[in-house]
């Protein structure tokens, strides 16, 4: 009867992109990276990796024909990078390199084993280098030593994870406009460009790298190189930019399920993850309860009663389309001009580009089940400066939401008034912290040590006051001095308020008000604990942060507010050097005399005595000698001098070896006067360059702009060189100029900027002073007042039974019954503290279900399924096809001959060790394969079902599944290769030539090993074989050209 609305209910959603082989490489395969497959090697010059030949890495992911690619997932993997240490670098790059990895495999897996991956993607990498570039003593840009360390990282990062020693190919170096770009080859074939920054051209800081980033790989990549508009708007939809920072650990599979979010929900503008501190100290440990409690509470409420309101840039995936909408990118790249701007612009810019999205309408949301680690500060002061940055920065932005919250509730349709509500409450609770922790210690002492409250109160005030004056007066050495010591002092008195809150519950019972707010805090941190298993050990630390309270909660803000007029970054700075005094050369008659004599005076002033002494006071300098003309010529002059008296010492010292040389031995004391006169003359040598160099110090401004000292560095000497294109140099050249010039400030705009910081620390830090003061006012006063004024607390009221004897043959029973005196400003604040308990642990609760289903959704469930033994060799191929690819491009052990393999299995001797430790280093010598497709071919162009030995029960595998591979297993590759690449025929004209008798010889090393790999175990037919088995070379296996296979290859 309803035919009608039965088919359209039975309608299923068929949204899966039908992607061709062919389109897997961008713009064609390239077959030019560093393989190196007997046969295979290519001949053509390899394309420029910057240059405008090279279509495919000209335009990045991004094809410059319409196709059925433009629908798949794209991840720009951009990390920002300035002082991280070693170990910081080597876990950023390891997690690049598990990407290049994973996304190689489920690239194999389509193109040569024929299956649809539903969660495959393309990948690129970008690292932006800060402040990449120091000054030599010629005034010229090198590399600094962090670059340095970085490059030499690079190799041994890749070697950790292919668990093999790794060697990448040769990168490239190139000149930019903006610094210098060095341009890698992953062993995916994935590229990962380094981009050097240098800050006397471009504008350094992490948002600027971000402005940068935005605009070369959505402006550049995609809009200038994409002309029909829904091809931008596909491409857009589904490119990414995944925001890192330089010592974030992550893996491939935290990335799905990011990217599972954004297929979800077309309006999801970012997605983050959870961030795992990591370190050691206490510091690190208080940062691990504190980050615990932020996410499993705090995000998750925010997540499920609104939008996040922060996706940290450590760890984060940015939809492009959102990124490219009006008014985020082109307003995230404004300059700060008010103070304001400096605090919520510069010290928060990951948090106010999650306040750009929300005010346009996209969803900020969180995935508690993709989990980064981050290198937490580990040091009291490091924490503290950073948190500086992170408070006023919230404030800032929260405020700046809340004033806006009409356009946002209209245009957003995930944030609701009650959400806006909310968070006027988060806003006066942190206001109010400090406030409320002060009544708490005041308490805490007054009933632990049964001293008056008035008394407490000023052994409470008198340091905190101190601290006060000292963060508005004080030097931030001695702000942060102060800190610790107050700091440890309130710990201690921590533990007062331990025993101070143990005689109040026995006071006023169980069921009184600050009894049930204790034990609600800690049974929903408790029940959050358990509802999070893999993280059950983050509340460990709670007691450590049960006794930093008042040092987090009370000293934190003020500290951070009274330094809002400092906008420094205050991590990972390094020293500063200072700057060593050159000494006036009397002997030079054309160096310049540069002195620090104020500019306010005409004239000059010169004492001398000859040359040995000689004063020359510069009241005013001259025009002439400020030009940079004479600068120019001075130092040409220098130069040319120096050169001069060089050769002079020459001739001297040839003349002098003669002599030395022709003289009898007892002209001792002469050669030693040769030898100090040696001396002497390298000593001025020395001294000339100091003062060449110093020159050159004073006129780097006018050195010319395109200095390429940096690509002769000895890191870079054998890295091949290369140009940039035309177009693209246009494209830098005009960013730059218009959004990322260095912002040179005078000292009269720097004056003003200072002065108005300065005023609005002073207004910001009354406002909060004045109201935490009125609310400890008032709520002490109705304390002392609480029999006056105040409310019964209706629950567990106290009896007191008394008998009075009214004569001596009876008595009279009195029955007392008295409530608990609450007064009314501190329940109120009670009862508001409690219910933002409450909501935050039912968000908690939702959400929790909600990543169950995420997980759940995304794992592959083995029970109601096939029995392995019951799968055929199709169907096994099918389910666990990223993983065979995952092993057949291993490249570990894929260069072993035969004697090597056979080694690996014997037992381990320490001759043994010495000698596979020598063979290793030969192997090192010779060409090997050093990426993941040459690896795959060579394995997967070697396997052979005949006479291959039957696996029983053994099995092989990862952590979430178990494969076996068995003769079937191997029949049905081979049977899937042979069909689409044409290799049967030619394999068997290779075995009739070669007169192959044995069906054994077949089985080639790569082969085997790969037996070895699924079955753990050989038999000893197996082994003998392996003894007598003659190598088969991986070229003779191939008939056709992929190319030609390509013309044929099916759609799905």
């Amino acid at each position: 009867a309803f035919v009608d609305q039965a088919l359209a209910f039975s309608r299923r959603r068929d949204d899966k992109v039908k992607i061709r082989a062919e389109d897997l490489e961008p713009d064609g395969e390239d077959t030019s990276t560093y393989e190196t497959i007997s046969g295979l090697s290519q001949t053509k010059t390899p394309p420029s990796l910057c240059s405008a030949s090279s279509s495919k890495v000209d335009a990045g992911l991004i094809r410059e024909a319409a196709s059925s690619a433009d629908a798949i997932t794209k991840i720009y993997a951009c990390a920002a990078m300035w002082h991280e240490s070693a170990l910081e670098m080597t876990c950023m790059l390891k997690s690049l390199f598990r990407l290049d990895e994973d996304q190689c495999a489920r690239r194999n897996a389509q193109k040569y084993l024929k299956v649809i991956d539903p969660d495959y993607y393309e990948f690129e990498a970008h690292i932006f280098f800060d402040d990449a570039f120091q000054v030599n003593d010629y005034g010229e840009p090198v590399l600094n030593k962090f670059v340095k360390q970085f490059i030499e990282k690079v190799d041994e990062a890749a070697s950790a994870v292919h668990q093999t020693q790794m060697r990448l190919k040769t990168p490239k170096k190139t000149m930019t406009p903006y610094g210098g770009r060095i341009s890698y080859v992953l062993p995916g074939k994935n590229r990962m460009t380094v981009h050097l920054k240098d800050k006397m051209k471009i504008r350094h800081r992490k948002r600027w790298s971000q402005v940068m980033y935005l605009y070369y790989l959505l402006g550049y990549r995609l809009m200038m190189k994409v002309d029909d508009e829904t091809r931008k708007e596909i491409i857009s939809e589904n490119t990414f930019i995944l925001t890192l920072d330089g010592d974030v650990d992550f893996t491939p599979q935290c990335v799905h399920l990011l990217v599972d979010l954004m297929k979800k929900n077309r309006r999801l503008g970012a997605a983050c993850g959870r961030i795992h501190p990591r370190g050691s100290g206490l510091m690190v440990w208080y940062q691990k309860f504190e980050y615990a409690i932020g996410h499993w509470l705090q995000k998750a409420t925010e997540h499920m009663i609104g939008c996040v309101l922060c996706s940290p840039g450590c760890f984060s995936l940015f939809r492009s389309y959102a990124l490219m909408d009006d008014n985020v990118a082109r307003r995230y790249a404004s300059r700060s001009e008010n103070p304001v701007d400096y605090i919520q612009y510069d010290q928060g810019e990951d948090r106010w580009l999650c306040t750009l999205l929300l005010q346009r309408g996209y969803r900020v949301e969180y995935c508690a089940a993709s989990d980064a680690l981050t290198f937490a500060p580990e040091g009291f002061n490091e924490f503290f400066n950073q948190r500086r940055r992170w408070i006023p920065s919230t404030l800032a932005n929260i405020i700046d939401l809340l004033k806006d919250y009409k356009n946002v509730v209209s245009v957003n349709e995930s944030i609701s008034i009650w959400y806006i509500i909310y968070q006027c409450i988060m806003l006066v609770s942190s206001i109010l912290g400090p406030g409320t922790i002060f009544l708490m210690i005041v308490g805490a002492i007054s009933i632990s040590f049964n001293i008056d409250t008035i008394v407490a109160l000023i052994v409470v005030t008198l340091p905190v006051a101190f601290f006060c004056i000292m963060c508005l007066i004080g030097k931030p050495e001695r702000q942060l001095l102060v800190a610790q010591i107050i700091g440890a002092l309130f710990a201690m008195l921590m533990t007062a308020v331990i025993v101070g809150t143990s005689l109040q519950i026995q006071k006023d019972g169980i069921l009184s008000p600050h009894s049930m707010f204790l034990f609600s805090i800690i049974a929903s941190f408790f029940t959050a604990a358990v509802l999070h298993p893999l993280e059950f050990t983050c509340i460990i630390p709670g007691l450590l942060y049960f006794l930093a309270i008042p040092c987090m909660y009370m000293l934190l803000p003020i500290y951070s507010l009274c330094n809002l007029n400092t906008v420094a970054w205050g991590t990972r700075e390094e020293p500063k050097e200072k700057v060593k005094a050159t000494k006036c050369n009397g002997g030079t008659r054309f160096d310049l005399i540069d002195t620090d004599v104020g500019n306010e005076m005409d004239g000059e002033l010169t004492l001398g005595c000859g040359s040995a002494c000689r004063i020359l006071c510069c009241l005013k300098p001259d025009a002439m000698e400020s030009s940079p003309q004479i600068w120019r010529l001075n130092e040409k002059l220098n130069e040319i001098n120096r050169k001069l008296d060089k050769f002079d010492r020459r001739s001297g010292a040839m003349e002098r070896r003669s002599s030395i040389l022709s003289a009898n031995a007892s002209h001792t004391c002469e050669k030693w006067g040769e030898i100090e006169e040696d001396e002497q003359a390298e000593m001025d040598d020395n001294r000339d360059m100091s003062n060449q160099s110093a020159a050159a110090m004073r006129n780097r401004k006018w050195k010319p702009a395109a200095s390429e000292a940096w690509l002769n560095e000895r890191l870079l000497k054998r890295v091949e060189r290369d140009y940039l294109d035309p177009e693209e140099e246009i494209f830098w050249n005009s960013v730059i100029e218009k959004y990322l010039t260095p912002i040179a400030i005078d000292s009269r705009e720097q004056q003003r900027i200072q002065i108005g910081l300065t005023e609005l620390r002073n207004k910001v830090c009354s406002g909060f002073f004045m109201v935490n003061v009125v609310f400890i006012i008032i709520v002490l006063v109705l304390q002392m007042q609480k029999d006056c004024l105040h409310i019964e607390w209706p629950i567990g009221p106290k009896f007191n039974h008394s008998i009075t004897p009214c004569n001596s043959d009876s008595r009279e029973e009195i029955w007392v019954m008295t409530r608990l005196q609450l007064e009314p400003i501190g329940l109120v604040f009670l009862v508001f503290f409690m219910s933002i308990l409450i909501i935050q642990f039912l968000a908690m609760l939702m959400h929790r279900f909600g990543t169950l289903e995420h997980i759940i959704a995304s794992t592959e469930l083995f029970f109601q399924r096939k029995a392995f033994d019951k799968l055929s060799e199709d169907e096994l191929v099918v389910q666990n096809a990223v993983e065979i690819a995952r092993e057949l491009q291993a490249i570990r052990g894929v260069d072993c001959t035969d004697e090597e393999g056979l080694q690996e299995e014997r037992p381990i001797s320490r001759r043994r060790v010495v000698q596979n430790l020598e063979s290793s280093r030969r192997s090192m010598m010779k060409h090997r394969t050093e990426t993941l497709d040459a690896a795959f071919k060579k394995r997967f162009f070697a396997l052979s079902s005949e006479n291959a030995v039957e696996a029983s029960g053994a099995a092989f595998g990862g952590r979430e599944r178990r494969l076996t591979l068995r003769k079937g297993t191997i029949r049905a590759l081979e049977q899937r290769r042979d069909s689409l690449f044409g290799t049967i025929d030619k394999r068997r004209s290779t075995q009739q030539t070669r007169g192959i008798q044995n069906n054994g010889i077949n089985r080639a090393p790569a082969q085997r090993h790969l037996e070895r790999l699924f079955n753990r175990e050989d038999s000893p037919l197996d082994s003998m074989m392996d003894a007598t088995t003659a190598v088969v070379p991986v070229e003779q296996t191939l008939s056709t050209p992929l190319a030609q296979s390509q013309t044929t290859t099916p759609q799905w």
